[in-house]
């Protein structure tokens, strides 16, 4: 895809699956191209006062501009689902199993020496919680049953797709559910997780590290919502 086809009736996930620059520009303005793959660029443009001029044009310089890993990522596109496993577990499995344990000691610090000054922070912790659990156990399920089955199939036992479908979809749910306490902790509750002026250091790494945190999930929601999925789902009508 080349960024002159991108016309309003493109779907997010297309847009971001062939040129991955462009989940930089949909963080920024927060357009959902993961649990949101499915929908038209028009659509997912309304109400946010964007032009659809003006994102192709950001898309297209970001992609001029994108680094190397990029295009390992752009790769991913066209790669089989056992090597597009490989790489969620070796990056984004392997990412939150090691932020979440630290973010969530962090968050409880600067929740008991500022929770007094900054009640939002309550709310934040229980938010994140909350959010921890349902990923770990999302990590579980895939880790222990929809990925070994993939690839029983890739060994040629067909009985193993009809369990497939069914748990994707129950791990689409589960997406929806991750993206909703994203965009509530990001959302009125840290106001785009904006420091307040008494922010310590330990405050300051914790807000940047949620970021970083729901960049990562955005990538890994993509490439199952909207190039893994699909692939088994083809694989199945074949």
């Amino acid at each position: 895809m080349k960024n002159t086809d991108i016309s309003g009736d493109t779907r997010i996930g297309d847009i971001a699956t062939a040129l991955p620059a462009s989940m930089r520009i949909f963080e920024q303005y927060g357009v959902d191209f993961c649990c949101g793959g499915d929908k038209p660029l028009a659509e997912a443009l309304q109400g946010t006062g964007l032009s659809l001029e003006n994102v192709r044009a950001e898309i297209e310089e970001a992609t001029t501009a994108e680094p190397q890993g990029s295009a390992a990522h752009r790769d991913l596109a066209h790669a089989t689902p056992e090597k597009l496993i490989e790489h969620i577990l070796d990056t984004h499995h392997r990412y939150l199993k090691r932020e979440l344990p630290g973010l969530e000691n962090h968050l409880e610090t600067v929740i008991s020496v500022h929770g007094d000054g900054h009640p939002e922070l309550h709310e934040l912790g229980r938010l994140f919680s909350g959010l921890k659990g349902e990923i770990e156990g999302h990590l579980d399920r895939e880790e222990k049953e929809t990925f070994p089955a993939v690839r029983n199939i890739s060994e040629g036992d067909g009985s193993a797709m009809a369990a497939i479908l069914g748990q994707m979809e129950a791990l689409e749910r589960e997406h929806d559910t991750v993206g909703d306490a994203l965009k509530n902790m990001r959302g009125g509750l840290t106001s785009g997780y904006r420091l307040p002026a008494d922010a310590c250091p330990t405050y300051t790494a914790v807000y940047k590290g949620l970021g970083q945190l729901e960049a990562d999930v955005h990538r890994h929601v993509h490439l199952e919502n909207n190039v893994l999925f699909p692939a088994l789902r083809r694989e199945t009508n074949a």
